[in-house]
């Protein structure tokens, strides 16, 4: 478990793949920032179980324990060069308070102290106004727009890239740099 000041962030469990399946395909939890993806629980479950060190999925949950998210981290790049991509998602009722800049933290953090990787990226619709601020909030830089890059609500749109580079981050800013035993 990833333990922040106000969340944490565990491995998806088997037992949660339902809460997610309800999650992302609920138009009024995913947003219009995501793309429509619409499956069965089977497939969610053949999805999340096939998590591997190179793709880990995340529940977001308050320190209560009460679920609030989910975010991810996917390995991306060629052997020998590999880089990190994260993404993240609030249930609407708890946005605005501060848990997804949190969350990126803690994945920044964990990427960082455990994986060997010049960066880390994620892309963002140009229209999510409140994650691109998130993002540059907690120190990642846009690197430009891709034109067309994701097929979302009948239509190709655009999305920004934005990355964080290891020498940008000089210290965890909420895991510790090490765990006593």
């Amino acid at each position: 478990m990833l333990k922040g000041r106000t969340i944490s962030l565990h491995r998806l469990e088997e037992t949660e793949i339902p809460l997610v399946h309800r999650w992302r395909n609920n138009l009024d939890i995913i947003g219009f920032y995501a793309p429509l993806i619409q499956c069965d629980l089977s497939e969610n479950m053949k999805n999340f179980g096939e998590s591997t060190p190179n793709s880990i999925f995340f529940i977001i949950t308050m320190n209560d324990k009460t679920p609030i998210g989910f975010a991810s981290i996917n390995s991306c790049g060629f052997p020998g060069s590999e880089f990190w991509e994260i993404g993240y998602m609030i249930i609407p009722e708890e946005r605005g308070n501060g848990y997804a800049s949190e969350a990126v933290l803690i994945l920044s953090d964990f990427i960082f102290l455990s994986k060997v990787s010049p960066r880390i990226q994620a892309h963002v619709g140009v229209e999510n106004i409140a994650s691109k601020k998130l993002l540059e909030k907690v120190g990642y830089k846009c690197e430009g727009i891709l034109r067309k890059n994701i097929f979302m609500y009948g239509e190709w749109r655009d999305s920004a890239l934005y990355a964080l580079l290891r020498e940008e981050w000089d210290h965890p800013r909420i895991l510790p740099r090490r765990v006593n035993s």
